[in-house]
């Protein structure tokens, strides 16, 4: 198995993933990745649901408070009222990823819903924007996006150029740029601007990214590294940053816990583990960017985690912006 290297840049839930890879390829890693390939939409033709990317007519939707026009094959949102919405009986799509990509022309708003029997999700306004939901179990009734919410009125005018519902595969993988053809396979993630290329936004709960090649081995020294932004919220389910298991007792895993700013890293073999927890690696120093380093450090290179062979570490090391924490 090679090391990994994952960086990203934005989001507000478990959020890791690829964002920009300099231009001289650092720290001996050996695979890079990059999501500047990657589609707006999965792309997995036997994962879509629904796929909507070109408007002539309103299709399955029906406008509430406003009127819809079409336009260079986009769906053209005009207000009557504030809390424009558009909707569709949510029966068909349960436990499905619901991506929508909008843009505000014009008005106050500055947030987007997404609105379900069971309740609602706002999230805030990234012009134009991507924007994803999970179908809850438990919706009923219809299932509704409101383009503009909060600051609304009547007149405000919006785009949709895109409307996606499906298990959020994708055919097309993240190109390991590093020539070792380490690929990743893509389930959920949402593209966004990150700091410098694109990134990939995580939605806590059904979004990954997994290699699309069996991996066996280890080297003497596995690393991985990540980036994404300081500061982001504690959830109440772990945020898997990296994972391998091939069994119950085979395992490499780096994660933060849930409702916790610790950092744990664990690996173990049946014949031999370790676990170590870092307490509040995530709070005591200001930063626009948290980028984390994990090195553990292995005793033969013909060891393997395939057949639970032993393979003792004698160190681990753990870089917090440079610094060994």
């Amino acid at each position: 198995m090679r090391s990994f290297k994952y960086t990203n840049s934005k989001g507000d839930s478990i959020n890791i993933g690829p964002n920009s890879v300099p231009t001289t390829l650092d720290d001996n890693l050996g695979s890079y990745w990059n999501a500047n390939t990657l589609p707006d939409y999965p792309d997995n033709p036997s994962g879509t649901t629904y796929l909507k990317s070109t408007w002539a007519s309103a299709d399955i939707w029906t406008p509430l408070n406003c009127s819809l026009s079409f336009s260079n094959g986009k769906m053209i949102i005009t207000a009557t009222a504030s809390n424009p919405v558009i909707y569709v009986a949510v029966s068909a799509y349960i436990g499905k990823t619901w991506r929508v990509k909008s843009r505000k022309i014009s008005g106050a708003a500055t947030d987007i819903w997404f609105v379900f029997s069971t309740g609602a999700t706002a999230q805030a306004y990234n012009s134009p924007g991507i924007y994803d939901i999970f179908v809850p179990s438990g919706a009923t009734g219809n299932m509704s996006f409101r383009p503009g919410s909060t600051g609304s009125s009547a007149g405000d005018v919006y785009e949709i150029s895109l409307i996606y519902i499906g298990d959020g595969s994708y055919l097309t993988t993240l190109t390991d740029i590093s020539g070792d053809w380490n690929f990743l396979n893509v389930y959920g993630c949402t593209p966004v601007a990150g700091y410098n290329e694109k990134a990939l936004s995580f939605n806590g709960s059904t979004s990954y990214l997994r290699s699309n090649s069996t991996l066996t081995y280890i080297p003497d020294v596995w690393r991985f590294r990540i980036r994404f932004p300081f500061g982001l919220a504690q959830l109440n389910t772990i945020q898997c940053l990296a994972g391998y298991r091939n069994s119950a007792i085979s395992f490499i895993q780096v994660t933060r816990p849930a409702n916790s700013n610790d950092l744990y890293i664990g690996y173990g073999s049946g014949a031999s583990s370790l676990a170590i927890t870092l307490g509040s690696f995530f709070l005591g120093y200001s930063s626009l960017l948290i980028d984390i380093h994990v090195e553990i450090n292995f005793s033969a290179n013909t060891i393997t985690l395939r057949d639970g062979t032993l393979f003792p570490a004698y160190s681990v090391r753990v870089y917090r912006n440079g610094i060994v924490f």
